[in-house]
């Protein structure tokens, strides 16, 4: 009879152990969403540009670029709206967390895909609000917590905004910002998107031939590119008097080169260095060799394995929208929850999404997480800043659920302007947000 109840306690103190093992499993499982929100620039337009710039290059030692601060128009600063903008959505995604969808789908009349789920979030704000005059006087180096890319203090190579949010892992960054006029009638939001790299090989490639030529014209391209590749040609003009064809073949340069090209052309001009971007940041798919050549990419450097990995073609090609991947689906989805709410909430604000700003801009080039890169509207727009001033709390609870939406899924009514609902397949992507070493994304590209 002893013997039996010892089989027994053993038999109990195994199974014990196995469902404890089973809860730390499931514990480890239920990592929360992690949401970093990121308001666009902040810092402070200061000279000498040699000590308060932006893109510090650590092989030349000095910074490529002043700093951005971002668009103002009179007493109205993008940088300071879009952080209170951060501010209300982290306070409503806090205030969500650990609350069964259901219930916040009840007091939003929004249904949730299954509304027993209780959400699991961590919402960051990766950096600080905009400082007073005499903060800045008394800093050696004020535009240290604004900075995109990588700077050196004290001999010490310090992490800019986009190492800090690769560190921290996230699956979705939510980029908030705001820009001045293009047109006398600019107004409304619009999506930041950048290209696969499987299009600026194409783009390469059918421009060889015009290689000692002035830069081919769009409908060239559009002619022989892959259809899926087309909506990409209607590239940012960052420059008045340039075509769109010319931006293209300058970003391409630089992100292949660290060269602009000389303009109209696609000849690399060797005074106009602007650095490997990828080296800036501090993760591991910096490159050593400097290309020479627009016609050359080495997919054996640990960038270009990672630009041509699967996860970053699902990230910027393809997807639910036909076109710029999970990326453009999460923006567009959010501009179409703050565009379908403010009809729905009687908020009586003409507002619109445009067409898409396209270029290699760096924060959604050098993350591994969904990036969310929303224009929100203009700073010079008397309906645009009504949504970020009189109806800022309403906008953020649009921003909080369009998240929510694309972290678990909605049930959204198929009515005009309405966004699509459909959660992101999150686990594509496997440990690809933890920045995987470079043999992993190997093995993944075999």
């Amino acid at each position: 009879m002893k013997k039996a109840a010892n089989v027994f306690q053993t038999i109990t103190l195994l199974i014990l152990f196995f469902i404890l093992l089973h809860a730390a499993a499931m514990a480890e499982d239920a990592r929360p969403f992690r949401i970093v929100l990121d308001p666009g620039h902040g810092g402070y337009f200061l000279r000498p540009f040699s000590k308060h710039g932006d893109k510090y290059d650590f092989g030349t030692g000095e910074y490529l670029q002043a700093f951005n601060i971002g668009a103002v128009n009179n007493n109205y600063k993008e940088s300071e709206l879009v952080y209170g903008m951060a501010v209300l959505v982290k306070e409503i995604l806090d205030r969500w967390n650990e609350k069964p969808l259901g219930e916040i789908g009840a007091q939003n009349n929004l249904a949730f895909s299954d509304p027993n789920q209780k959400i699991n979030i961590e919402a960051i704000l990766i950096r600080p609000p905009d400082m007073k005059m005499e903060e800045i006087s008394a800093l050696e180096d004020p535009n240290a917590p604004y900075r995109l890319y990588d700077y050196p203090e004290a001999g010490k190579r310090m992490p800019g905004r986009i190492s800090r949010i690769n560190a921290l892992k996230p699956e979705l960054v939510v980029s908030l910002h705001m820009r001045n006029k293009y047109f006398d009638n600019d107004y409304g939001g619009l999506a930041i998107l950048v290209p696969p790299a499987s299009f600026l090989r194409e783009i390469v490639n059918a421009s060889y031939e015009f290689r000692d030529k002035p830069v081919a014209p769009k409908q060239y391209f559009a002619g022989v590119l892959s259809r899926e590749y087309l909506p990409y040609l209607d590239w940012f003009v960052f420059e008045r008097g340039r075509s769109e064809m010319d931006c293209i073949a300058e970003d391409i340069a630089i992100y292949l080169t660290g060269y602009a090209n000389k303009k109209g052309t696609y000849v690399i001009d060797l005074q106009e260095y602007k650095g490997f971007r990828e080296n800036m940041v501090t993760w591991p798919y910096q490159r050593s060799e400097t290309a020479r050549d627009l016609y050359y990419i080495n997919r054996e450097a640990p960038f270009f394995i990672r630009e041509f990995s699967r996860f970053e073609e699902k990230r910027r090609h393809g997807g639910p929208e036909g076109f710029g991947g999970d990326n453009y689906y999460a923006t567009i989805e959010l501009l179409r929850f703050i565009k379908w709410r403010t009809v729905t909430e009687g908020l009586r604000i003409n507002y619109r999404i445009n067409y898409s700003f396209i270029s290699l801009w760096s924060l959604p080039l050098h993350i591994n997480a969904i990036s969310a890169y929303l224009e929100l509207g203009c700073v010079d727009s008397d309906s645009d800043l009504l949504l970020v001033t009189k109806h800022a709390r309403s906008t953020a609870s649009f921003i909080a659920l369009g998240i929510l939406s694309l972290l678990y899924g909605t049930d959204v009514p198929v009515e005009r302007d309405a966004p699509r609902g459909g959660r992101l397949d999150w686990e594509y992507y496997g440990d690809y947000f933890d920045i995987p070493a470079v043999e992993n994304l190997q093995k993944e590209n075999e």
